[in-house]
């Protein structure tokens, strides 16, 4: 009788075990969140401005783009240079960003890599624009609860000899 009971508390044992690895295997991964914001300068018009993309959910290869129009607002032709300025750097890591104009790549990288203005300059010629096309991809979920990060996405344009 006493083998009986203990062999049946095991086999409980067992069972329990074996239900919640199932349970566990079925909840989802932890997310992240981040946004996403570009803003003005007195030489370039930029649109849209602020806030340009927000996720609160993201899990891995999650992906979210934008695309921006970029304005020259000199009289001169400038060369555009951008970077990403993360306030936490809690998805250096983990957050790849591409910036693509023209068909040309831009800057792509870790978002760690890309707090340093771009390698490569778009020339913008007086008064020209040109569609700026940000993407970011989570490639894996950092560790611990709740990572997020706020992003800005600084513009540089410095004087050029020559119009595009």
């Amino acid at each position: 009788m006493v083998g009986t009971l203990a062999f049946l508390a095991g086999l409980a044992g067992v069972v329990l075990t074996v239900i919640s690895s199932r349970v566990h295997a079925d909840l989802p991964a932890l997310a992240a969140g981040l946004t996403v914001s570009v803003n003005r300068t007195g030489e370039l018009d930029v649109a849209p401005a602020g806030t340009v993309i927000s996720a609160s959910d993201l899990r891995a290869g999650a992906r979210r783009h934008v695309t921006l129009r970029v304005r020259n607002q000199t009289g001169v032709p400038v060369g555009l240079q951008i970077r990403a300025q993360p306030r936490t750097g809690a998805l250096d890591d983990v957050l790849a960003l591409v910036v693509r104009a023209r068909d040309r790549t831009i800057a792509e990288g870790s978002l760690r890599r890309l707090r340093r203005w771009s390698p490569v300059t778009l020339t913008l010629g007086p008064g020209r624009t040109a569609e700026v096309t940000v993407g970011t991809t989570l490639t894996r979920v950092p560790e611990g609860r709740g990572a997020r990060d706020d992003i800005t996405l600084e513009l540089r344009a410095r004087a050029r000899d020559a119009a595009p």
